[in-house]
């Protein structure tokens, strides 16, 4: 598998959240695309971090955690968790665009 990532995101957020970032721009402008998981103004997407490790068999758990919560914590994307318990998760605009 090959993975592409934007270098003025691993410039700005490092270069794990960028590879994390652009699977998650990715699903958001496919859920765009198709109309789907549209609330609160917004393209969400419900992968989960055990989804995430299989998508990157290079990260283990505690990696994806940090890098998630460094992407929250920089602002690069919002998680939100519904009463289903699923959680979702948007990137910023700004992130979208870059």
């Amino acid at each position: 598998m090959t993975y592409i990532f934007s270098v003025a995101d691993a410039v700005n957020l490092g270069v794990y959240e960028a590879i994390v970032l652009s699977h998650f721009k990715y699903w958001v402008l496919k859920n765009k695309a198709a109309n789907k998981n549209f609330f609160e103004d917004k393209y969400w997407t419900t992968i989960d971090e055990d989804t995430l490790e299989e998508i990157f068999p290079f990260f283990d758990k505690q990696t994806i955690q940090q890098t998630i919560k460094s992407l929250e914590t920089q602002k690069a994307i919002i998680r939100k968790q519904v009463k289903d318990r699923t959680v979702y998760t948007v990137a910023e605009l700004e992130q979208i665009l870059s």
